[in-house]
């Protein structure tokens, strides 16, 4: 089911807690099939996701990371000493790009959110590099060792550097000191770095002592020996991502194992390793599609594997890109993969696969359209929609919300009706979704407002005097006494007047409060008196006549002396008085 909390992807720091890198080649998709269309005997075409765009030129390019503020992707170079900077809305690199960091060879990439810097590990020097993403200004950050992998912790404003003497180095955002080293288990060399924001962790997959996870509490910064370490499959290279849906880390090795991170106070397990990828190598979560990106690393033209993380299965076919593709970090604002090409000296712009709902028509109860923006007074509306898909893909099914609501399957693949809705605005969602199920990176929206019918107060007032005539079972003197009041008011209602509405507007609040009283006596039903009271509030909305700008208006009945003046009379009062049921 669509969560509505992926919606909530913005164009803002908190952005950063979910993004992930990725990846190249030449191909521009321009069309799309309509879906919904689909006859018995069709057969559904499984999405998938394409290459888009290469951006060349990029000597070195080894890791990406996403700046959500500026909407730009950050390259490093490796050995060419460079950061790369693509706009990712033309998906070509900005003007003051690249940025040169002399003596160095810049490794691994990482955002934080709250300052909105990149940090750069540099495999030859024992610096870290902080780069203002305003600015575009250089600051060394020395932490006495070469830096290899690079996370940023969100909820204590931390990064976490993987370095060079088998340890993790803890650094205080705020001032760009570490803070502290905590030792790896056996003396093993840290390689990627990934964050758990559930259990607050961080999980160092390491070599050198035996191919396994470690787990740092990152609050209190110390290994977590009740969790981890963890044994993994052989080698864990580049790269290392956490799937917040399942709670599980994905570490590519030979293979990608899937460990277990919601396990209590039990160490963590691997639950399922995935075969079938040549040299994994970097690794990117796409939050919205719940798929990981898997990037291999051989020097020939390389391909990137898709795993669906509800099944922890391959999906689709490869994804070709450059030669010795490395890192790979996803871009929500498109629903996009970037994927850094060491061997081809580029990045890959992969398009993941989106269903898009367009919303062809709104129909209310009484058959008129319903304008996006605008209002009926009926409380019954239907939608149709279609969609299409991007790549060209079938999109089998849909799912609807109401206000803010959890998304359901709608009424049918084509439609949704609501009945019975309340006065006010609402918002209508739709999520499209393939086979596969890939989804929009936001749903298709329509938003109305339900309002009072405007009603004619001396045929509404003529009419609820005959509905009290015909109610079966009500002793005569009961009808009459409310009768009365209706004749009153409709007596002043009538003489064009509006000096007069305040007399109206006190014999319907007279006329509520009998209505009260006669339930309450026992000589009307609840069922009679809510009908007689809805009735009343309907008149007294009626802006044609005075209750609707009153600002003084009593329960009983003062219509024998002096009038009230007109501006002196509240609407507000007038249906507080009347207690009439929205």
């Amino acid at each position: 089911m669509f969560q509505n909390n992926l919606f909530s992807i913005e164009r803002s720091k908190d952005l950063a807690r979910i993004v992930n890198g990725l990846f190249l080649s030449v191909l521009v998709l321009s069309s799309t099939i309509p879906f919904f269309l689909m006859g018995p005997e069709a057969s559904p075409v499984l999405a998938q996701p394409t290459v888009i765009d290469t951006i060349m030129n990029l000597d070195g390019a080894r890791d990406v990371a996403y700046d959500p503020v500026h909407e730009r992707m950050y390259v490093t170079g490796g050995p060419s000493k460079n950061v790369y900077i693509i706009d990712v809305n033309t998906n070509m690199e900005i003007s003051d790009s690249p940025i040169n960091i002399p003596n160095t060879n810049l490794d691994r990439i990482a955002y934080d959110s709250e300052h909105e810097r990149m940090y750069v590990t540099s495999g030859v020097t024992n610096n870290v590099f902080v780069i203002n993403t305003n600015t575009l200004t250089v600051t060394p950050t020395d932490i006495d060792s070469r830096g290899i992998g690079v996370a940023y912790n969100p909820d204590n404003q931390m990064m976490y550097v993987t370095a060079g003497d088998r340890t993790v180095k803890v650094i205080n955002t705020d001032n760009n000191m570490v803070i502290t080293s905590i030792p790896l288990t056996a003396a093993n060399l840290g390689t990627g770095i990934a964050y758990d924001p559930d259990h607050r962790r961080m999980y160092v997959p390491t070599i050198g002592g035996g191919p396994r996870v470690d787990i740092i509490d990152t609050t209190n910064n110390v290994l977590d020996t009740t969790h981890g370490p963890v044994t993994v499959g052989l080698s864990p290279d580049f790269g290392i991502a956490y799937d917040h849906v399942h709670q599980t880390i994905y570490v590519p090795t030979r293979a990608v194992s899937v460990i277990d991170t919601d396990t209590g106070d039990d160490s963590n397990t691997v639950v399922a390793t995935i075969a079938g990828i040549s040299d994994p190598t970097g690794i990117a979560y796409d939050p919205v599609n719940e798929k990981i990106y898997v990037t291999e690393g051989d020097n020939a033209p390389t391909n990137v594997r898709v795993i669906d993380t509800n099944t922890n299965t391959l999906v689709g076919g490869p994804i070709r890109v450059g030669s010795a593709a490395v890192g790979i970090a996803y871009e929500p604002v498109n629903g996009r993969m970037y994927v850094a090409n060491t061997g081809s000296e580029s990045v890959s712009v992969i398009q993941i696969t989106t269903a898009t709902a367009t919303i062809e028509s709104a129909t209310d109860g009484n058959g008129d359209p319903v304008t996006d923006g605008g209002t009926t007074t009926s409380d019954d509306i239907t939608f149709t929609f279609t969609g299409s898909a991007t790549p060209p893909t079938t999109v089998e099914s849909s799912e609807c919300s109401l206000d803010d609501s959890p998304f359901e399957p709608c009424s049918s693949p084509t439609s949704q009706t609501y009945t019975g809705l309340e006065l006010g605005e609402h918002t209508f969602a739709v999520v499209p979704q393939d086979e596969a199920r890939n989804r929009p990176v936001a749903p298709t929206t329509y938003t109305w407002t339900n309002v009072q019918e405007e009603v004619d107060p001396v045929s509404a007032i003529q009419d609820l005097i005959t509905e009290i005539g015909d109610i079966d079972g009500v002793p005569n003197g009961v009808q009459q006494s409310l009768i009365s009041q209706l004749n009153v008011a409709l007596r002043f209602i009538s003489d064009d007047n509006t000096a007069n509405d305040h007399i109206t507007c006190n014999k319907l609040n007279t006329f509520a409060t009998k209505v009260t009283d006669f339930e309450s006596d026992g000589l009307l039903t609840a069922e009679q008196a809510d009908e007689l009271l809805q009735q009343g509030r309907i008149i007294l909305d009626s802006d044609a006549i005075g209750c609707s700008s009153a600002s003084n208006v009593m329960r009983a009945d003062t219509t024998s002396t002096t009038p009230a003046t007109h501006s002196s009379l509240s609407s507000d009062n007038v249906q507080s008085a009347m207690s009439l049921p929205h």
